[in-house]
């Protein structure tokens, strides 16, 4: 009898990791690949305007804006707004613009109240953009040279309201290889992607804010970054807001033509998804805590389980059902990096990524509650809009 609570602990452990798994096979069968899209048809090109919020971005951006001038795509410019940095950002993006009539520089607007620092960006550029296409990316990012010839493809034949594209994120600190994999973890294993691109499902949306690409004419409906001026996590609102709007959302993975390196030190993953993770549940507290302690149980538990067995030498009987959940566990993090470019070795660390995800969120919270609010780039915001 001692040993019922524990088979049934982990056959419920084991069915909640069955659920993901299950999702997972499914989104990795019908996501589909940038670099499969073929070009728009010859004469019905869309013009596209590429537009970059960049805040003290000098060391990213030469990447970005030397890959941008690369593209075979014959209808495009680039602007990048200067958001009050206080770096050579602009001096960086003046030299490209002096060089290519295609790039231009603008200085951004003091924040106005009631906005977060990359809507208030984002919308001033799109009020300067001219194209049928507006791409947002970050300037971390950089492109092989027919990345806007396949985009303006998919925006074209399919006529989605967003598209999202899902980049290899480049990593070198290991806090970078702990953490970063399970952006694409929460991804793939929590959301039905065959449900992203049916309007009938206008709860079920994501989107990448390093890659958001939007027909003109969609987001001036739905009210641009206006309509999301107050938010943290900004691009998942944008694509609940497209979705109730009634268009279709659209997700491609360009692990082999789009790179990012989000962050450059291990302070710099926890200070940026610390900003980001509460606000990620609407900053309602009943939520972010119901997700630690299901990544708890799922995902912390059985190895800590496993290890106590092994030092106090157990019998190998009880250590089959905590390591048959260990092991669903260590499947999904490897799936899901070999399928966007992580490092599959780092796999081993897919138990110590729930950890490092139950402290950023509790972090978050902290930085909520506590009054010292969510801190970015010199930035302070008290609280995010989802609530309001």
């Amino acid at each position: 009898m001692r040993r019922f609570p524990s088979v049934a602990f982990y056959l419920l452990v084991i069915a909640a990791l069955t659920r993901p798994l299950t999702v997972l096979l499914r989104n990795l069968r019908i996501l589909k690949r940038l670099e499969d899209e073929r070009p728009p048809e010859f004469g019905q090109e869309p013009s596209i305007s590429v537009l970059i919020p960049a805040r003290d971005e000098s060391e990213t951006l030469p990447r970005c804006l030397h890959s941008l001038r690369l593209q075979t795509y014959p209808h495009y410019s680039v602007t990048v707004l200067d958001d009050g940095s206080s770096d050579s950002t602009a001096e960086v993006v003046q030299q490209v613009a002096d060089r290519d009539g295609r790039f231009h520089l603008v200085s951004g607007q003091l924040l106005p109240e009631g906005w977060v620092g990359k809507p208030w960006a984002c919308q001033q550029l799109a009020d300067q953009a001219t194209g049928d296409i507006l791409l947002f990316i970050d300037a971390d990012t950089w492109f092989t040279p027919d990345v806007l010839a396949r985009v303006a493809g998919v925006m074209q034949r399919e006529q989605p309201g967003l598209l999202s594209a899902m980049p290899h994120q480049e990593t070198g600190t290991i806090g970078e290889r702990i953490v970063l994999p399970g952006l694409y973890m929460l991804f793939l294993c929590g959301l039905p992607l065959w449900r992203l691109e049916d309007r009938n499902y206008p709860d079920v949306a994501a989107a990448n804010g390093q890659f958001i690409c939007m027909r003109r004419s969609v987001y001036d409906q739905i009210g641009g970054h206006r309509a999301v001026s107050d938010r943290i996590v900004e691009d998942l609102a944008l694509a609940r807001i497209t979705k109730v709007a009634g268009h279709t959302v659209v997700a491609r993975t360009a692990i082999d033509s789009i790179h990012c390196r989000m962050y450059r030190s291990s302070r710099e993953v926890m200070d940026g998804f610390s900003k980001n993770a509460f606000a990620t549940f609407e900053e309602r507290p009943e939520q972010a805590l119901l997700g630690v302690v299901v990544m708890s149980v799922t995902h912390i538990v059985p190895p800590l389980h496993l290890a106590m067995n092994f030092v106090t030498r157990q019998p190998a009987r009880s250590s089959l059902l905590p390591a048959i959940a260990t092991g669903l566990g260590l499947t999904l993090r490897w799936l899901v990096s070999r399928r966007t470019g992580f490092r599959e070795r780092d796999t081993a660390f897919a138990h110590v990524n729930a950890l490092a995800y139950v402290i950023i969120v509790f972090r978050s919270m902290w930085w909520r509650y506590s009054g010292s609010g969510y801190s970015w780039k010199g930035r302070t915001y008290q609280r995010s809009g989802a609530q309001s």
